[in-house]
């Protein structure tokens, strides 16, 4: 098992093919070699090539014990490995992020998105650090609607960010900066915003989902913004900041400000689907922050969400049957999540943050959380894919986090966080990073530059903000 996980991780960011055919094929590997653990029709949980076989002598006791009059395991190869490796098709948090996209869609199609854009621009473009907190404004606004970072920053926010460049006519030697300043914005605003919220980023819900299996605690929406929200606000406050610093851009933004309040103009008022969609998106919003006092689901209020979408004619079901990019992170995140268990069962997450514990023996929780979380947010220069890096470190980092007595939901906000702001070391460390630097205006090492100088800060702002934060609301 562990070995097929570590070659589709590596099928993953070497392969070229779609994370859904490396996780197929793993699918296809796994069972037909039974190597996982299926609950046989009594509720055992056994080596799938076990099955059909009889019961070792020494666990027939225990059998009996449990009232199981049967001297065979019942399950059959193959077929109930099969059943065990598409097993998280059935849970709740790929149905979340299922839903959460489609939830992104109406926002696309209603062009609420743009229009939330191009008003943050409108009040904000008296300089170019102003058009830069308008970009990472519209990134916040989308961020807990549309868990796709790349569908968010590539076909929401990127357009706007490319037609502001496009207004900006400027002899190259004095437009370079400029541009390089506003593309770093984009990419960098992305990344950090998807750790927001747990419904921001589609690996978002398998930290919280891994939290709860490894640590036993209820890791919610609430829960999630609780820990994330103020660090990640303040990191984001520096990207316009440093990417100042890089390049000391000068424009004269009232240049292009009547072009802008032209753009915006043209998307008229407010439409009646819009207002629907606003209605909806604030229900959401209070029904995942009220969890605890409406004893409602995550799932159930963004499931519901769609079928609201769907009977007030904000979309149509073509758009959820056409909404490839939200079956395919359905498919392959359940087949994650369905992972992520079996390598819990089998113990292989325990024994690799046990061995990481060990290395870290004898130090004190808070050195440890420190030492991790760096090796952690490190790491990230291995991976071409946020969730690749999640789906393969986050399980054995919580287990060793475990082992060496640090705090659940401290050690859960930091990994959270990381996991998402530490895209910006590199740019092919997430796809919306790619995509922002297929434009020719952020040299290679300019990227890589402004990655060790953002780490800096992020280390710098959870210092110095995450610990009186942390303490306020006592998980220090």
């Amino acid at each position: 098992m562990f070995a097929v996980f570590c070659g589709t991780i590596c099928g993953i960011i070497t392969s070229g093919y779609p994370i859904s055919v490396v996780a197929s094929i793993a699918v296809a590997v796994l069972s037909i070699t039974n190597n996982l653990i299926c609950t046989t029709s009594d509720g055992l949980k056994v080596d799938c090539h076990l099955c059909g076989k009889p019961i070792p002598t020494q666990s027939v006791n225990f059998i009996l014990e449990q009232n199981l009059n049967q001297q065979l395991f019942k399950c059959v190869p193959i077929n109930s490995a099969f059943e065990a490796a598409i097993s998280g098709f059935s849970s709740d948090i790929p149905w979340l992020v299922f839903s959460a996209f489609h939830i992104g869609k109406a926002v696309q199609v209603t062009q609420l998105g743009h229009r939330a854009a191009f008003f943050l621009i409108s009040y904000l473009d008296s300089s170019l650090l102003g058009i830069g907190y308008s970009i990472c404004g519209a990134e916040l606004l989308l961020s807990p609607f549309i868990p796709s970072n790349t569908a968010r920053g590539g076909g929401i926010v990127f357009p706007v960010v490319k037609s502001i460049i496009d207004l900006i006519k400027l002899p190259e030697e004095e437009s370079g900066p400029v541009y390089a300043y506003l593309t770093m914005i984009g990419g960098h605003s992305n990344s950090i915003t998807s750790s927001l919220f747990v419904t921001s980023m589609a690996g978002n819900p398998l930290v919280a989902s891994t939290a709860e299996k490894v640590f036993g605690i209820k890791y919610s929406f609430t829960t999630w913004a609780l820990g994330c929200f103020v660090p990640g606000l303040f990191v984001l406050l520096v990207v316009p900041l440093i990417a100042n610093h890089i390049y000391k851009p000068k424009f004269d933004t009232t240049l292009i400000r009547q072009e802008i309040v032209l753009q915006k103009s043209s998307l008229g008022p407010l439409s009646i689907k819009e207002w629907k969609l606003i209605l909806i998106l604030a229900l959401c919003l209070v029904l995942w922050a009220g969890s605890s006092i409406f004893k409602i689901g995550s799932t159930i209020v963004a499931f519901s969400a769609i079928l609201s979408l769907l009977l007030l004619d904000i979309l149509v079901w073509n758009d959820i049957a056409s909404n490839s990019a939200a079956w395919d992170t359905f498919y392959w995140l359940s087949i994650f999540f369905a992972f992520a268990n079996q390598l819990s069962e089998l113990g292989i997450s325990a024994f690799i943050g046990k061995t990481l514990s060990f290395i870290l023996e004898g130090t004190s929780p808070i050195v440890a959380l420190v030492a991790l979380s760096t090796v952690y947010y490190f790491s990230t220069y291995m991976f071409s894919s946020t969730t690749s890096h999640i789906v393969a470190l986050v399980g054995p980092f919580m287990s060793a986090a475990k082992e060496l007595n640090c705090n659940p939901f401290l050690f859960t906000a930091v990994i959270s966080s990381f996991s998402t702001i530490s895209a910006c070391l590199a740019p092919y460390c997430c796809g919306c990073l790619a995509i922002y630097a297929s434009l020719p205006y952020v040299k290679q090492n300019e990227w890589f530059y402004a990655g060790i100088l953002s780490a800096g800060a992020h280390f710098l702002i959870f210092t110095v903000v995450g610990i009186p934060w942390y303490w306020a609301i006592g998980w220090l």
